[in-house]
Order: C-alpha cells, then structure tokens, then sequence
C-alpha cells in the first residue's frame, strides 16, 4: 500500500508475504496432529509402560508415544507462535526513514547499500549505524515500491551492485 503524505512524500508499506506464515503453520498443524494422535494412543491403552525393559521395540514404542504427545505438541505450538509473529511484523518506510522489526533506520545513517544479490535471490542489505537489515522479495509485499523509494532516498555512491 503506497500512500503520499501531506508533505508530498511518500510512504511505503510492506506487509508480510503469507506464504512463509502458511508454511509454518502447515508445520505446526502437522506437528500438533502428531502430538494429538499420540496423545489418543497413550489415552486408550495402546502403549501401556513396558515391564520389561529389555525389549527395545516395547520400550521404543512406549517412549515414543508417551513423550511424543508432549514434544510434537511443543514444537508445533512454537511454529505457530513464529507464525503469528511473523505476521505482525511489517516495514514502514516514509521520507524520514524505515522502521523493521522494531528496529528504525533514518535514511541519512544509511551507509551501505549492498544489491549485489538482488537479481539472483532478491535480498536487499541495508547497513547504517549500528543497524544491519535484511530485505527479502519473498516476504515482503511491495518490495518494487520500497526499491523505487530506496533509489530516490540514499545516495547512488552508497549502492554496491
């Protein structure tokens, strides 16, 4: 979403791409159903604690299904919270600068511009004071808009291709 502001600047909005958020949340509705088919099969019997410990497909079986309702659950509920995070998460870019992952850039403290992999892979780095960030095409919307406005702001000498 591009906007002009009332000082004829304009700003630039890059949501979150939704394919990497709908990656991961595939990855945790598979692990989440792994952890719940384990948890039913501990439930109902299926794998009772193993008397014999020297059978290694028993006690393998049992250990599996027992700690596997707490792991899988557990990583797949990580998966999801990356995933709401990452969709929270957008660049802001206007005339005094750009804002990313909580971290803020003016575009005056801006002194390198490395675009040498932007062609191939589509990865921008922008290096300042103290702040480095990492640009991707893939999860970013309007990437050509924020380019276009990166090309207007920082200097020409700043840009390594």
């Amino acid at each position: 979403m591009n906007q002009t502001s009332q000082d004829g600047g304009q700003r630039v909005e890059c949501r979150p791409a939704r394919d990497p958020a709908v990656r991961a949340l595939i990855v945790a509705a598979m692990f989440v159903g792994f952890g719940v088919y384990c948890l039913i099969d501990v439930a109902r019997g299926k794998y009772p604690m193993p008397t014999d410990w020297s059978d290694i497909n028993v006690v393998a079986n049992w250990a599996f299904n027992f700690f596997g309702q707490f792991v899988f659950t557990g990583v797949g509920l990580i998966f999801l919270i990356w995933a709401t995070l990452f969709l929270r998460r957008k660049l802001t870019a206007d005339e005094q600068g750009m804002t990313y992952g909580g971290k803020h850039v003016r575009w005056d403290a801006i002194r390198s511009v490395d675009a040498a992999r932007l062609t191939s892979k589509q990865v921008l780095y922008l290096r300042g004071d103290g702040v480095s960030l990492k640009l991707r095409a893939w999860r970013l919307t309007n990437f050509r808009e924020l380019l276009a406005l990166i090309e207007r702001r920082v200097p020409a000498d700043r840009i390594t291709r």
